[in-house]
């Protein structure tokens, strides 16, 4: 076990480094600075967006042994990981922003040296898992018991007359002697008559026996197999079907499809294998055994295939029981706060009220705490004060939850707990990438009885501020106007005059007008008004957003943690019937598929333009979910051919050698340290077999070499897509938006990673421990001597390697087999459906962006779902813009536009209005002539963002904002091409190529 050195820190320590100024040499300077000799240390990396406000976990920690001297060249490779982590995080989140930094958290680790590997290999920072167990497939596919060929002359001697019934009779005396129980075809007399008997000697005087029978007539590949055959894997149907389905088998009349061989050893009666021969022409067939396969042509084995039946996702609500009216049992609650001179966040006002209850509002106000004015103590009357039998069960909702009020609370309580020294709040808490989605609250009552409530995050189900949503709900109470700023503690108690505007944000001169007050302004009594008009108008909303949801689609608020969690109840109650969507819940196959899933395509083609047109789809991803997708039943197939598999027979993911055809965009995505590029050139990798064939008839040479290649279903999200594509379409205001949110947060949710991940609070021996061994998904310091971390219960043997430890030794220390009938999986995801369904998006518009280029029009700008160009789309292709799904629809004429980065551009349109984006700073801080001095005069921009600085240890988070240097040469996706004065004025693809060195582990 790890064994803690007493002398030893056991803080997390932090490496911040400035993502503008990321490179190799000042992350090597860092590590060297910060990383001391002989010392075995675990890295988790973390990139911060949106003000330093969101964290995301970046791949798994990174374990590192530092010997005697700094390995440069491991930390060369460690800078490369984490440059492409970068897209992989912002095409998995969607966020439209570079990172503000990159936050390295580094922790010594005191391993045992009873788990220490004696070579410590640290050159691979990747694990690869194999898909085929080559060691079986060779066993089941040798020759020892029967020969790669249908000539029967390979077999051994063939016996007939008399002879063949006594050795018959003498297996199946050996057999019964056993006790096991006779096979299909030696129970059948009629079926032996037609049998072929050869004997074959082995290795130690062991014989063995084959019996070969034809394919008869009446066996037919169109329909089931016989009974004679019964007794063979299921999996064998597969892949005659598949065989069928490719038109693969070709017989003149009269000739046999192929044979059944059943091998027996002689002596024990033990059957070894039973196989099936099937004829494909005069030079080829196939052997199935199991649920393997392999192609045999002119003696050579071809391809290899494992045949592979997905069990299909499940609707869990069949047996619910009918619920006549939605989830009443549910509250909002709201904290405001402060900064104290010691430079953290105090809350000073809290507040909460039920829908059952909505004309009690209990609030709690600091001053009233006199003389203690301690925040910790105001949070704990609040919380108790809900914690009684009539809130038993009950959800209590908090906008914006995981990344503010929940800091305050969970800290309070944490802590009460400690001083204590006994557990008076059971806590249970739901974590994703740092950010808390659900905490329980239990304690027990006077007769023993645990009392809970639990803390949902209702930003997760409603994405956007709760002043839009008041509005856009069109609720009585509308957010109202504070002087956040105005706010210390020495101001609790203050009345007078109404603070300056300046204390305000967002406030117009005449609003401020209409709330002033020369002498009779309450800072104690506006408070309580604020945080009672804030739980009204939330309270407002989710009451209308959960009554849509139960009435118009029959589903319930309070049973789901997320918009797309409910979406997927939706799906599942109503819409998932005999459909059969593959539950990929095995980790090599998600693994692999994982590969092919790529995020949305955000491209600048041309930096500047005048005239032109903004285009949007109409609901791109529901859209091109109405094509096939992948079903239950799957091969897993291996080409030993140099020509490669047939790609136009394939339908799945598969890993092929590509090479392009220098086309201007570029047609398959490639993550590379530069983030998700569109590269010309040669690269292997892994993508989708629809992918692959749009890049082969764009002129594409493509090798697919080997993959998953799953059976084709059909219309299995048409009803749900449609019925909300309409509903969307003719509703309005709030209906409007929950149709919309319904309709896109569906898909998405098959990609979840597979495995449930485990939150709890450890101390610093155990955190060190499932830091060496397991994947740390998020992990926060609560106090000095424990920590809140999440992790995925599997042992992961790179992660062990990494920290220098015996991958097997910890197995056996767990007495665990690292297996996932261990782990908690979940039973509602496909990443298949989501690596297929963005592959799909992005054929879409990539065939758009080729029309636009073959009627000579221009392709300035994409983002996902859409495109700027130079041409009126509906003049030219007038069915692609309408209102259906999947057409366009005209955004913005354009009268000037600056493109320069991905989501960081300007519109300056015909109606003399602008639109600016830039990558989560903060739009009204910036202004066209700010962009018309990046592209023209190639200057640096400053603007501001918003910034959150939260510490969980101390329960506080404080937001405000900074300057950034907004970069006018920040695009790097694609070469830029500069006109005789040195102006950006055109790009083309990088050129990539890594064929002699893949950057994606298979096998």
């Amino acid at each position: 076990m790890i064994q803690l050195n007493k002398t030893q820190e056991n803080n997390i320590k932090y490496i911040i480094l400035n993502f503008n100024n990321f490179d190799l040499n000042s992350f090597i300077e860092a590590l060297m600075y910060n990383l001391q000799l002989n010392t075995t240390y675990t890295l988790l990396i973390k990139f911060a967006f949106q003000g330093n406000s969101l964290f995301y976990m970046s791949g798994s920690q990174i374990g590192m042994v530092v010997k005697s001297s700094h390995n440069i060249d491991y930390y060369n490779k460690i800078y490369e990981v984490i440059r492409l982590r970068i897209e992989d995080v912002i095409s998995k989140y969607d966020i439209d922003s570079l990172p503000d930094s990159i936050v390295i958290e580094y922790k010594v680790i005191t391993v045992s040296k009873d788990l220490i590997i004696n070579n410590i290999d640290s050159k691979s920072l990747n694990l690869n898992n194999k898909i085929f167990p080559v060691n079986k497939l060779t066993k089941i596919f040798s020759s020892k018991y029967l020969p790669l060929t249908l000539d029967s002359s390979y077999f051994g001697f063939r016996i007939e007359t008399e002879l063949k019934y006594k050795i018959i009779n003498r297996l199946i005396s050996n057999i019964k002697s056993s006790g096991v129980q006779l096979s299909g075809i030696l129970n059948n007399s009629e079926l032996l008559s037609k049998t072929k008997l050869f004997i074959r000697s082995g290795v130690k005087g062991l014989s063995y026996i084959i019996l070969d029978r034809q394919i008869e007539d009446q066996f037919s590949l169109s329909g089931n197999i016989d009974d004679s055959i019964n007794n063979l894997n299921i999996q064998i149907k597969l892949a005659i079907e598949n065989l069928k389905n490719k038109n693969k088998i070709k017989l003149n009349n009269g000739e046999s499809l192929g044979s059944i061989r059943t091998v027996f050893e002689l002596t024990t009666g033990i059957c070894l294998l039973e196989a099936i021969d099937l004829r494909l022409d005069n030079l080829s067939f196939v052997r199935i055994i199991d649920n393997y396969c392999i192609t045999i042509k002119n003696n050579k084995v071809i391809e290899i295939s494992r045949a592979i039946n997905f069990e299909p996702i499940k609707n869990p609500y069949v047996n619910e029981s009918y619920k006549i009216i939605p989830n009443p049992n549910f509250g909002v609650l709201d904290i405001e706060t402060f900064q104290d001179s010691d430079g953290l966040g105090k809350v000073y006002c809290m507040g909460y009220v039920t829908l059952l209850e909505k004309n009690k509002i209990e609030t709690f106000y600091l001053s009233d705490l006199i003389p203690s004015l301690d925040s910790n103590l105001l949070i704990i009357l609040c919380i108790n004060s809900m914690l009684v039998p009539k809130y038993h069960n009950y959800i209590w909702y908090i906008h914006n939850m995981g990344n503010f009020d929940i800091i305050y609370i969970y800290k309070t309580l944490k802590e009460f707990n400690l001083h204590y020294q006994q557990e008076y709040y059971k806590l249970e808490t739901l974590y994703k990438e740092n950010k808390m989605l659900r905490l329980t609250v239990k304690v027990k009552s006077k007769n023993n009885k645990y009392i809970k409530i639990t803390f949902f995050d209702s930003l997760n189900i409603l994405s956007s501020s709760l002043s839009k949503l008041a509005k856009d709900f069109g609720v009585e109470t509308q957010k109202g106007f504070f002087p956040y700023n105005f706010v210390n503690k020495e101001s609790l108690n203050y009345i007078g005059e109404t603070p300056d505007m300046k204390y305000y944000k967002n406030i117009s001169p005449q609003e401020y007008k209409e709330i002033y007050s020369k002498n009779n302004w309450s800072l104690k009594n506006e408070t309580i008004k604020y945080i009672e008009r804030d739980l009204l108008s939330l309270l407002e909303v989710l009451d209308k957003f959960n009554t849509s949801l139960f009435i118009k689609h029959n589903i319930q608020m309070t049973e789901g943690l997320t918009i797309s969690r409910l979406a997927l109840n939706k799906y599942l109650k109503h819409y998932l019937t005999d459909y059969k969507l593959p539950l990929i819940n095995k980790l090599n196959y998600f693994n692999f598929i994982n590969y092919a899933y790529y995020g949305g395509q955000t491209e600048v083609y041309i930096p500047y333009g005048t005239s032109l047109r903004y285009y949007d789809i109409n609901s791109l991803y529901p859209k091109v979910a109405l094509n096939p997708m992948p079903g239950t039943s799957a091969f897993y197939i291996e080409s030993l051919n140099e020509n490669g598999l047939e790609l136009d027979d394939l339908f799945g993911f598969f890993y092929a050698e590509v090479k392009t055809n220098e086309n201007y965009f570029g047609l398959l995505p490639v993550k590379t340290d530069k983030g998700l590029i569109f590269p010309n050139g040669q690269y292997k990798g892994v993508w989708s077999s629809e992918e692959l064939k749009f890049a082969k008839e764009s002129g594409y040479g493509i090798k697919v070499i080997k993959g998953l290649n799953f059976n084709k279903v059909y219309n299995c999200f048409n009803e749900y897509i449609l019925e909300l594509y309409n509903l969307k379409l003719n509703s309005s205001g709030s209906e409007k938006a929950i149709n919309k949110s319904l309709l896109n947060n569906l898909l998405g949710r098959f990609g979840l990673n597979i495995i449930k991940p485990i939150t709890k609070t450890v101390n610093n021996k155990q955190l060190e421990y499932l830091m060496c061994t397991r994947e740390i998904k998020s992990l926060q310091q609560i106090t000095d001597k424990d920590f809140l971390v999440t992790y995925l219960p599997l042992i992961k043997e790179q992660i062990c390697i990494d920290h220098g430890l015996d991958y097997i030794k910890v197995l056996s220390l767990n007495n665990n087999s690292n297996i996932e009938k261990n782990i908690d999986l979940f039973n509602d995801v496909s990443i298949a459906i989501s690596a297929l369904i963005t592959s799909y998006a992005r054929i879409y518009m990539n065939k758009i962006k080729l029309d636009i280029l073959k009627v000579g029009g221009k392709v300035y700008y994409m983002d996902t779902d859409s495109i700027v160009t130079d041409i009126p789309l509906e003049e030219h292709f007038p069915n692609l813009v309408g209102r259906d799904i999947g057409q366009f629809k005209l955004e913005y004429l354009i009268k000037e536009a600056y493109f320069i980065s991905n989501k960081t551009y300007c519109l300056s349109l015909l109606d003399n209005s602008t639109i600016i984006k830039a990558k989560g700073v903060k739009n009204d801080s910036l202004t066209l002539e700010d962009f018309k001095s990046m592209y023209f005069s190639f200057k640096n921009i400053l603007s501001i963002k918003p910034n959150t600085i939260k510490n969980l240890s101390k329960g506080s988070v404080i937001i405000s904002e900074k300057e950034i240097l907004l970069q006018y040469d920040s695009f790097t996706k694609r070469e830029k091409l500069y006109s005789e004065s040195k102006l950006w004025v055109n790009t083309k693809p990088l050129y990539y190529n890594n064929i002699e060195k893949s950057i994606i582990p298979i096998n």
